[in-house]
């Protein structure tokens, strides 16, 4: 048998019809192509013609390389048809279970962002995502292991382990739902923290960040922060005077304060549930004395976001220069702790201050009211004692009347 025939002259100048190469090749010309490569072969007592590939993208070598390999096919009794079906198969379906990290997150944030009550959460997985991008972003989720992970995490992590960790977390979330998506859910999540990154990542954290600030501090920081004077440090003043969450005041409302009330809509809260904030003579100054220049009570002074809130890394920005080593979001366990300590106010009124949701079936059946006015003495006096240092004594503040318990 005459193998490679076809000369490059005779391959460029080729005529419409099949020329043969010799072993079962044929160049196929038509009229107003390239050309393309056939192999063809007789299989119990059928013809079959495969195609290899168009003469653009497989040159004469690599077209008789395949051919070569089909005829050991024929040799060894398989249907070179049949195995290249089968070899497809294979591909599509381990690039099927092949998901890159990358695009894994954004799968995971595009179905979580409608559980998301606003853009802040959105950020701040964008925010993760840009801090371990290189080091993960193009990797295919199912090869991710611990020490990856590790490594793309330890700056951060000696920096602020606090964020650090929830980047973390968001990996473990997205390394879960990709062996769902791909079927590869025995293996360990590398991401876990017991029993695994803790013994990576613990020892590395240089310095250990401390969630809240002790209150003790607090009114200390809090002439610190007002002296400031700027409209970060007023909406910062303003969330630790209501207790309220960072979200919670920076995207506060003209149109949901009315005097000295603060009524937050429900798609606003972690909960889900409108809740109404009582406002201290402070925290009502503050308001006042903003610009009305947007639908926002603290508007951002970033020309890239005018008429938008303060951006949401104001807080921590703000603790960073003040060299306060606590996160914003720590300062409602600063007020709890205080409240608890230092007050008299039942569990209840403290947590309704915090808008904690209530577990118990029966206490939320008991409280069917928002103990609004208790609240009420409660903020105001959480704000004479962050504006009065020498009130930092033990000082027990007492409910104003007997009944107040009830």
């Amino acid at each position: 048998m005459t193998i490679e025939r076809l000369t490059g002259k005779q391959i460029k100048n080729a005529k419409i019809g099949h020329h043969a190469d010799g072993g079962g090749l044929y160049l196929q010309k038509r009229e107003g192509g390239l050309g393309s490569w056939i192999f063809r072969y007789a299989r119990n007592g059928k013809e079959t013609w495969l195609g290899l590939g168009s003469l653009d993208t497989i040159n004469v070598v690599e077209a008789r390389e395949q051919a070569r390999q089909m005829r050991q096919m024929l040799l060894a009794g398989k249907d070179p048809a049949i195995e290249r079906r089968e070899r497809r198969a294979e591909q599509a379906k381990q690039q099927a279970g092949t998901i890159l990290f990358r695009d894994a997150w954004a799968e995971v944030v595009a179905g979580r962002k409608g559980e998301w009550k606003n853009e802040d959460s959105l950020r701040q997985w964008e925010s993760s995502l840009a801090s371990i991008d290189r080091a993960l972003g193009g990797v295919p989720c199912h090869l991710i292991d611990a020490n990856m992970i590790r490594s793309a995490l330890e700056v951060e992590w000696k920096r602020t382990q606090v964020t650090a960790d929830r980047t973390r977390q968001r990996i473990e979330a997205v390394l879960d739902w990709a062996a769902v998506r791909t079927g590869r859910t025995g293996a360990p999540n590398p991401a876990r923290w017991k029993g695994n990154l803790q013994h990576v990542l613990r020892s590395t954290a240089e310095v250990k960040h401390h969630e809240a600030l002790p209150y003790e501090q607090a009114p200390e920081f809090m002439a610190r922060l007002r002296a400031r004077n700027t409209p970060s440090a007023k909406a910062f003043e303003f969330a630790i005077l209501t207790a309220a969450r960072s979200g919670e005041a920076l995207g506060a409302r003209w149109d949901e304060i009315e005097g000295d009330v603060w009524t937050i809509p429900a798609e606003r809260m972690k909960e889900g549930k409108q809740h109404s904030v009582p406002l201290s003579p402070r925290a009502v100054e503050i308001v006042n004395a903003m610009p009305r220049n947007s639908d926002f009570v603290f508007t951002s002074t970033d020309g890239r976001r005018v008429g938008k809130p303060i951006g949401r890394d104001a807080f921590k920005d703000t603790l960073k220069a003040l060299a306060v080593d606590a996160t914003p979001h720590g300062f409602r366990s600063t007020f709890a702790d205080w409240a608890a300590d230092r007050t008299n106010y039942p569990r209840e009124v403290r947590e309704q201050c915090l808008a904690h949701a209530i577990a118990n079936k029966v206490e939320r059946a008991y409280r069917r009211g928002d103990l609004f006015e208790k609240r009420r003495r409660l903020m105001s006096a959480w704000a004479d004692y962050l504006g009065k240092p020498a009130a930092a004594g033990k000082t027990v503040i007492p409910l104003r009347r007997s009944g107040a318990m009830e």
